[in-house]
């Protein structure tokens, strides 16, 4: 069962950053997982520097994710120089795997499949 996390429950998870171990970071944004859980899910938190995104843009990735029901919360700070996006962990980048199956290319090719299926069926999206 899922419940809307509260603006306090947000807040509060922000504090539970992983730091040490950022999965991304570049010039316009950090992502980076929570070791709290918001909504009974493991959370992935992006954090988004207003001005390297335009603000419509960030609306429009939030919307995104709220539509594929990945989006646990959203907000920014009181002067708007930072955006956060809250989502659900959904699991390892492909990317992440390629090592683990370099040799395996049926394997590779069964895992995106899976995911092809799984958004289709349950979000109707499809992948191009």
């Amino acid at each position: 069962m899922c419940k809307r996390a509260t603006s306090n429950e947000l807040v509060a998870a922000l504090g539970t950053v992983d730091g040490q171990n950022s999965l991304l970071e570049n010039e316009y944004c950090s992502v980076y997982h929570l070791t709290a859980r918001v909504d009974n899910q493991n959370v992935i938190l992006k954090v988004i520097q207003n001005g390297m995104k335009m603000e419509e843009v960030i609306h429009d990735e939030a919307w995104g994710l709220h539509n594929v029901e990945q989006l646990l919360g959203w907000g920014h700070t009181p002067n708007k120089k930072l955006y956060y996006l809250f989502m659900k962990n959904m699991g390892v980048p492909l990317s992440e795997t390629r090592a683990t199956f370099a040799n395996d290319h049926r394997q590779v090719r069964k895992l995106q499949h899976k995911a092809e299926e799984f958004y289709l069926s349950h979000y109707h999206l499809q992948h191009e």
